[in-house]
């Protein structure tokens, strides 16, 4: 999969688009679940303006991965494209709670005249799940961007997208907290919250 998803990208860089559609099209057929395989193939479509089906494989790529801020974005991209300007900027809007370091999505909305309206959300969403982190986690993680854990066993929040990169956290959280540390107290957590722990994790590798 990885073989097809470097070449068709590298095909996408030099304009070959059939030749890149091909590839990811043949990653997708290995593993159905690529979702970032959707999300190229979505690009090489944008290029084309074959807008239906970038959206359709965006929409294929978010429904695998949730928190998927790069294909919220590029959905983004195609909404303003389309004159969808209300779907644009929830897509932008999306993209930029899940990973506030997204450059373009942040451009986008300023664009579209809804940046500072963003900023206000991203930064309720950052401190709902630093508040979930210090009631949940503080007795164990280190949760801020310094100090060291209570727990030595337990990774700071600041390092922990060194061992669960953050489009792969969504799957654990959903089950739980816990998942799969024994010693942690096990709570569920809803979609609201997973995306405010998340949002809450990025804001501390960007700064």
């Amino acid at each position: 999969t990885s073989a097809f998803l470097t070449r068709g990208y590298i095909q996408l860089t030099k304009s070959n688009f059939n030749a890149a559609i091909n590839d990811f099209s043949a990653a997708i057929n290995i593993d159905p679940e690529n979702s970032r395989a959707y999300n190229n193939r979505g690009l090489v479509y944008r290029k084309l303006k074959k807008y239906d089906l970038a959206i359709k494989d965006y929409n294929k790529a978010i429904r695998i991965n949730p928190i998927y801020a790069l294909a919220y974005a590029n959905r983004g991209y195609v909404q303003e494209a389309i004159g969808n300007k209300k779907n644009a900027i929830e897509d932008f809007s999306t993209a930029l709670l899940i990973n506030p370091s997204l450059s373009g999505a942040k451009a986008a909305l300023k664009r579209l005249g809804k940046d500072k309206a963003l900023v206000s959300m991203s930064d309720v969403r950052i401190k709902q799940g630093k508040s979930l982190v210090e009631l949940n986690c503080a007795s164990c993680h280190a949760v801020a961007q310094e100090k060291k854990s209570p727990n030595p066993k337990a990774p700071p929040f600041r390092i922990i997208h060194k061992r669960h990169p953050i489009l792969d956290l969504e799957q654990p959280l959903k089950r739980s907290i816990a998942y799969p540390h024994d010693e942690m107290p096990n709570f569920l957590l809803s979609n609201s919250q997973i995306d405010a722990i998340v949002a809450y994790i990025n804001s501390l590798n960007v700064n």
